[in-house]
């Protein structure tokens, strides 16, 4: 602004361009970028930094013959610039790793096994480089040599209920080239309980139980870090003789008018003598009514509940050093139509409620607050419970996990009625909708138990703990029988191999279910004492000639029932069978080794069975004419056959050839030459269709009490007169 106010400009034109050294020109396009008049020259481009290390690698060490990693975190190197940066890594001389030992720069990895020729010592540089320099990291990586043992340590044998106490030598035993080395001792699972090791002063210790008797491994070890060495020695537990210290009685209730014979239960003992013999015998034997036999005590006179439902008997058992254990126990007598198990049990002290819109997590298994699956139930579930199931499908493989008592049995129940809770598992081999092994005081009442036609599988598949033994574990074989269990009012459908299948068990009923489809048995017994199977449906037991061989089994649609492998007391009554593609039912026959005491065989077998025939056997009241043979007596003693409408039955023996086995590798264990013979069969009030009797048993006896005839289509058969009329449900007429 000039002296007089007023504003004074310079006007150029657009193109001037300032003069620089005393020129002039105008605007070339070129922008100097700096906006300053004096023209100044741009600044140098900025200056890219090398990579900066971020961390410390501490020193490594590793074992001959030992597994190492190391992975280097990616922050120990840092770039100003954020560049990408390349690694790699070598020894301190700049030559390749070992060849043990990769490098992964994806994944900043170190990784190898340890070589085996010595001790080594490494320094190992990793280095990270960008494109304008790098920055390294050493760290140092010894392989140590591994200790070795020098020394022994000796069994040791103790004495039972002792307190135990070993310290191990600090010296001799090991020895390490270059390491110092760590002493440490360990126990097994099987003594945890109750043995320590007390690294400071190098001894084991602990107070035995009561009544340990065992023998167990102990491990001393010594460790230079990665690399270790072990002496294993064992200790021997001497046994001390003890008494039993109780016994029980498994089912406690027998039928009035029973005969002399039929047992009553098994008893057990328990003894912390593992393996000790017992020998039962009765104190008192309520007046003569009862006896013992074995391990099972059985009825030894007539029984009238008019004398009162309920006797005492004095148990004793001795072990083979004497010692002896006295129990009462009493004894339950039931009219016939009380003898469905359970139908006096008190009411459920628990009641589990399960339904497909349940959760297990969060349910409580209240009514208003349900599980979602039954296993989760079962697995809840004691003595006394009822398990209530809500109507829909569920797609498990059931475990029965654990027992009632017989006082309070666990309960399985369709809430919603007979068929309405659906267990379909899955479509798998060697898969059983309800499986368990030993259990105990179960019903399962009113389901629908739904297969998939799947090769190799069960409806139901129960079996004793150490079911499938071989031929050389003879202790304790069948030990914990599958006992007491009620499988009442459910349908079976379409399983592969048997809808019911169980082996080695005692007081078993199997009452008014519905079986529809398998293709070996539709009821299948092995080694069984006291069983009930009565009032069922079973059809369509098919062959599934396709899967013949595949896993060992025939799928021949062989019977509807079988009844095998020395079982007892069986009764058969007032079922209806339809088709089958062999008999339908049929007592005896051969099984496999897995099924059935045995002992040790003198003809080069390894085994022979026990008790291989089937006695003491009714068969009532049943209906089966769609195949040829109704009934095969297969190695069956005293058996009544009465009131039944069959086609045929047969009779014949179980032999084995001296050489050579007629019934395939998984069945031919019984003793070579000799047979199992049936003998004593009793026929009364029968209605044949067929021939009645077929025998290719030379020397059995056979009984006819009168009151047999062949089938009259024109005629209506009195159901006072003949057991069979009506089947199931009553009033059909035949």
């Amino acid at each position: 602004m000039t002296t007089d106010g007023l504003f004074e400009f310079d006007i150029v034109p657009s193109d001037y361009v300032a003069e620089e050294d005393g020129e002039t020109g105008t605007d070339t396009g070129t922008d100097t970028g700096t906006g300053d008049p004096e023209g100044d020259s741009p600044p140098p481009p900025p200056v890219n930094s090398p990579p900066q290390v971020n961390g410390v690698i501490e020193g490594q060490l590793t074992g001959q013959n030992t597994p190492y990693s190391l992975v280097i975190p990616a922050t120990f190197f840092i770039d100003p610039d954020g560049d990408a940066l390349t690694y790699s890594a070598t020894l301190s001389d700049g030559s390749a790793l070992p060849d043990w030992l990769t490098f992964s720069p994806d994944t900043l990895t170190f990784s190898g096994r340890g070589p085996t020729d010595g001790h080594h010592d490494y320094t190992i540089v990793l280095n990270a480089s960008d494109q304008s320099g790098s920055a390294t990291l050493a760290f140092d990586l010894t392989v140590s040599e591994r200790p070795f043992v020098i020394g022994t340590l000796p069994n040791l044998v103790v004495e039972e209920d002792s307190f135990f106490s070993v310290t191990i030598p600090e010296t001799g035993l090991f020895e390490d080239p270059d390491s110092i080395l760590t002493f440490g001792g360990s126990v097994g699972s099987d003594v945890n309980s109750w043995l320590s090791f007390d690294p400071a002063t190098m001894t084991f210790s602990g107070q035995m139980p009561q009544d340990f008797s065992n023998w167990f491994n102990l491990t001393v070890f010594a460790t230079d870090g990665p690399n270790r060495a072990q002496i294993i020695f064992r200790v021997d537990v001497n046994d001390t003789p003890d008494a039993p210290l109780d016994l029980s009685l498994h089912t406690t209730w027998v039928n009035e008018f029973s005969d002399i014979g039929t047992p009553v239960g098994e008893l057990f003992v328990d003894d912390p003598d593992k393996g000790d013999t017992h020998v039962y015998s009765l104190v008192d034997d309520a007046g003569g009514a009862f006896a013992v036999v074995g391990d099972q005590l059985v009825v030894n006179s007539a029984l009238d509940i008019r004398a009162g439902t309920q006797r005492t008997v004095v148990v004793q058992v001795e072990d083979s050093t004497g010692f002896t254990f006295q129990k009462s126990i009493d004894i339950t007598i039931k009219a016939a139509h009380d003898t469905i198990i359970f139908s006096d049990a008190p009411p459920a002290t628990t009641i589990l409620w399960v339904s497909t819109t349940g959760d297990d997590t969060a349910g409580t298994g209240s009514a208003d607050s349900p599980f979602a699956t039954i296993q989760h139930a079962i697995d809840n579930a004691g003595p006394g419970t009822d398990i209530m199931v809500r109507a829909g499908t569920y797609n498990e493989a059931l475990n029965l996990s654990v027992e009632g008592t017989t006082d309070a049995p666990i309960r399985l129940i369709s809430a919603d009625g007979a068929g309405a809770a659906v267990i379909a598992p899955p479509a798998v081999a060697e898969t059983s909708a309800i499986s368990g092994r030993g259990t105990a005081n179960w019903v399962i009442d009113g389901f629908t138990v739904q297969g998939s036609d799947t090769i190799g599988t069960y409806g139901v598949n129960l079996v004793s703990r150490n079911f499938g033994a071989n031929a050389a574990f003879q202790e304790g074989y069948a030990g914990d029988k599958v006992e007491n269990i009620l499988l009442i009012n459910n349908v079976f459908t379409d399983w592969g191999i048997d809808a019911i299948h169980i082996a080695q068990s005692f007081g078993i009923q199997i009452v008014n279910n519905s079986i529809i489809g398998a293709h070996e048995q539709g009821i299948d017994f092995v080694g069984t004492s006291k069983l009930l199977i009565q009032g069922n449906v079973i059809d369509e037991i098919t062959s599934k000639d396709e899967w013949e061989a595949l896993d060992g089994r025939d799928y021949t649609g062989d019977s509807a029932i079988t009844v095998k492998g020395g079982s007892t007391f069986v009764e058969i009554r007032n079922n209806v069978i339809g088709s089958t593609e062999g008999p339908a039912i049929k007592i005896g026959s051969p099984t496999g080794i897995a099924y059935l005491p045995i002992e040790v065989g003198a003809d080069g077998d390894g085994a022979h069975f026990v008790n291989y025939e089937v006695k003491h056997a009714v068969v009532s009241g049943n209906i089966a004419t769609d195949y040829p043979t109704s009934l095969l007596l297969q190695g069956a003693q005293d058996v009544l056959v009465t009131d039944n409408l069959f086609n045929t039955a047969n009779i014949s023996n179980v032999a084995r050839g001296v050489t050579a086995s007629l019934y395939g590798v998984a069945e031919q264990y019984i003793p070579r030459g000799l047979t199992g013979f049936s003998d004593d069969i009793s026929f009364a009030d029968n209605i044949f269709k067929g021939k009645a009797l077929f025998t290719n048993a030379p020397g059995a006896t056979t009984y006819d009490l009168g009151g047999n005839a062949a089938f009259d289509p024109l005629a209506t058969y009195d159901p006072e007169q003949y057991g069979f009329v009506g089947g199931v449900d009553g009033g059909i007429a035949v």
